[in-house]
């Protein structure tokens, strides 16, 4: 049985007792206005009695069963809009203006109000065609409801990286990366039951397991427009650039030169401060690194003494799949 949350409106003084001891689901708040606990998200609400505890004048009954609230908290946990950013709205579909809110930001895309939705990809490709203004596109959403693995499976189903929440008024609420999605995977339960299926990150599985595809490389001298068309034909977010020590060059980097005014003749600017693992280490630590310098990329050390890239998306790929079904 689902959880029923009964407020006594004649009772409730919006003390914010309730709210506060509401701590995992976040479900149940007080109208600040009204000074009026309300439910909201109650399909996250776990059943687990806490707000009815908490409340001094017995104003709030939860009737649950309470041998299924382990079950709906790890649920819960996954929830999509507890890991989500808040999306950045644009009103401009102009190329330089665009690319210069993605790296000042420090984002992956912008929406505008309609939901449509332009990625760096979009941003790149405008570049590489000479047009003046980004094509905006039809935005692929999840409300708040799914999980982190149902959104990963639409990532993983659609090719995509973001994907926008919208709330239960239809309204833009977050906005939910790749990178976000493993970071929550990492760190949430796993769910064990017969009606549920659920993924796991295994961190302690090798760098080496997870390294499916050789690295494109790129040379130093190699210009913005041949760099930036070479990334995206052969769809790869970076390329690996050999010299006295390895060096790296994003999608990203491009989008700091086009914001900056820089030509498609212009040579790249190869960055040589990303961190470098050994193959042998374990991909919990390429995830902290990667979530700790805010990257989606480390430069891998092989077994042979050559060098490769991972990156977030194929960590996605190698993710073990724990599979519960009736």
């Amino acid at each position: 049985m689902e959880p029923i949350v009964l407020i006594d409106v004649d009772r409730c003084v919006g003390c914010f007792m309730c709210e506060r001891a509401c701590a995992l689901a976040k479900c149940l708040v007080i109208d600040r206005e009204l000074r009026l606990a309300k439910v909201i998200r109650p399909w996250d609400c776990t059943g687990c009695k806490a707000c009815e505890r908490a409340c001094p004048y017995s104003c709030i009954i939860v009737l649950s069963d309470e041998n299924e609230v382990p079950l709906r908290a790890k649920v819960t946990v996954q929830r999509v809009w507890r890991y989500a950013n808040k999306p950045v709205i644009v009103n401009t579909t102009k190329l330089r203006e665009i690319s210069k809110i993605i790296h000042e930001r420090g984002i992956g895309s912008v929406l505008m109000l309609n939901k449509k939705i332009a990625t760096e990809t979009d941003v790149l490709r405008t570049f590489i065609t000479g047009i003046e203004n980004v094509e905006f596109r039809d935005a692929v959403t999840i409300t708040e409801r799914f999980t982190l693995s149902q959104a990963l499976d639409l990532m993983l189903e659609k090719g995509i990286s973001h994907l926008p929440i919208i709330d239960e008024r239809q309204n833009l609420s977050g906005i939910l990366s790749l990178k976000d999605c493993l970071r929550g995977l990492a760190v949430s339960n796993v769910i064990k039951n017969d009606s549920v299926e659920i993924h796991v990150l295994k961190g302690e599985k090798k760098i080496s397991e997870f390294l499916f595809m050789d690295p494109v490389i790129l040379e130093s001298n190699t210009t913005l427009y041949d760099a930036l068309t070479t990334l995206l034909e052969k769809k790869r977010k970076a390329g690996l650039v050999i010299g006295t020590k390895p060096g790296i060059f994003t999608l990203k980097d491009g989008i700091r030169m086009i914001s900056e005014g820089r030509s498609r003749d212009s040579t790249i600017e190869v960055r040589y401060d990303v961190p470098i693992l050994d193959e042998g280490e374990r991909i919990s630590k390429a995830l902290s690194v990667m979530e700790i310098k805010g990257i989606r990329h480390v430069v891998v050390r092989t077994y042979d003494g050559n060098y490769n890239l991972l990156s977030v998306r194929e960590i996605s790929k190698g993710l073990a799949w724990i599979v519960n079904r009736a």
